[in-house]
Formats: structure tokens, sequence, C-alpha cells
């Protein structure tokens, strides 16, 4: 354990953040280098800083991107906004839970389902809403379980119906096994 805290804190960079590898922060390697720092005592500055980082990335929309270079929200959202915690302001805070609620994957929209009736075409798959990697794309299992895990986190009571399609989302794409791919 005291290997891996030290290892995790020697590789943050000077700006607060984490990359994928040396060099230029991402908000995802930070969010989740925030998290895994959580309740450190001995990581307590490391993990300011990287949620200072995380705040500064923050767009006017309320979501994140993948990195300061990119000019879009993506589902890092969910994460920098799990890793934020605290650190965020209340306004920040409502913003961010506004940008993910105002997510979904595309097959979710009026149009696509309205589509599929007229083809007489009822497709378990389009059960629930999900959360997409990117707007205006379909959705996906791991940014969904991602933004559930944070909105329940964070007690958005507004978020209890999508987080139950959401839930019905993952439902319908598991695998015979048991599992998702």
């Amino acid at each position: 354990r005291a290997r891996a805290l030290s290892t995790l804190l020697s590789a943050q960079n000077p700006d607060g953040g984490w990359g994928y590898r040396q060099g230029s922060s991402w908000t995802e390697p930070t969010a989740l280098s925030v998290l895994a720092l959580t309740g450190e005592p001995a990581a307590a500055g490391c993990r300011e800083r990287g949620v200072r980082l995380l705040t500064s990335l923050a767009r006017p929309d309320g979501g994140w991107p993948p990195s300061a270079s990119v000019n879009q929200s993506t589902w890092v959202t969910a994460l920098a906004f799990m890793a934020g915690g605290d650190g965020l302001s209340k306004g920040a805070r409502d913003r961010s839970i506004q940008w993910l609620l105002g997510q979904s994957g595309e097959e979710t929209h009026y149009f696509n389902k309205l589509r599929l009736r007229l083809l007489g075409l009822r497709d378990k798959r389009n059960e629930g809403e999900g959360w997409p990697w990117f707007p205006d794309t379909a959705a996906w299992v791991s940014p969904t379980a991602l933004t559930i895990n944070a909105l329940e986190a964070a007690g958005v009571e507004a978020a209890k119906p999508r987080i139950v399609s959401a839930r019905d989302f993952l439902r319908s794409r598991m695998c015979q096994d048991g599992g998702w791919n």
C-alpha cells in the first residue's frame, strides 16, 4: 500500500493533475487519482492540488472536457464531479448536475423511438436511458454506471427517476452470463 501510494504521488504533474503517462494532465486519471487519495492523510495536499486542477477545467456548461486542450464536455464529467466533491462551489455543483441530467444516448431520443415503432421493432436494448461517452452519441454501460455512482454519491434527489431508468438501461444490456461487455 505504501509503495502504491508513493508511486501515485510521484506521478502527479506540477499543475496538480495526473496523465496517462508523463506529461500533460488529463481529467480521467486526475479524477481517479483524487478519488484514490480520499482518506489518505499523507496525501491531502496532493489531493487538494488535483481538485484545484479539476475545478479549473470545469466548463461554463457544467461539464468537464477530457483535457484542457479539448473544448467539449464529455463523460468525464461524472468522474470530475465525484472527485471534486466539497471542493466545488454550489453553482458549479448545480451546473454539473444539470449537465449530467441533460445528457442521454441518441437511441433514447423521441425520433429514434418513433422510427423503431413505425418499423414495428421493439428492441429490449432500447429500455431505459443511459449516458454516452460524448454528447449526441449512443449510451454505453461504463459512462452510465459512473454517472449513476456520481449522482447517488452526491445525493441528488432530482436524479432518482433518471437513475431508475439508467438501471433499466444497464439491465437491458446484461450479457447472458450475467456480466457486461
